[in-house]
């Protein structure tokens, strides 16, 4: 598992999920405060040398990446209401 993954509780519970959300919100606020820090004068340029994909290109695959993972919770939750109960 890569380094920047959070750590999967041995046994989840409200508190670990609490904490969960609570990490994906420092996360997002911090790509924000990235972003809004971010010269736009910037955008069209490579990330680094080398680098095949512009600032641009990277904050477009970022927005479209966290899209898809907002449609598989959605996608999620929505079978969860019809998932049968645990026996």
């Amino acid at each position: 598992m890569p380094s920047d993954w959070p750590v999967i509780p041995v046994d989840p519970s409200a508190e670990a999920w609490k904490a969960d959300r609570e990490l994906v919100k420092q996360e997002r606020n911090a790509l924000v405060n990235t972003v809004r820090a971010f010269d736009e004068k910037r955008l069209e340029s490579r990330a680094s040398t080398g680098s095949k994909y512009s600032y641009l290109e990277i904050l477009t695959g970022i927005a479209q990446h966290t899209v898809h993972h907002t449609g598989q919770i959605s996608l999620l939750k929505r079978l969860g209401k019809h998932a049968l109960p645990m026996q």
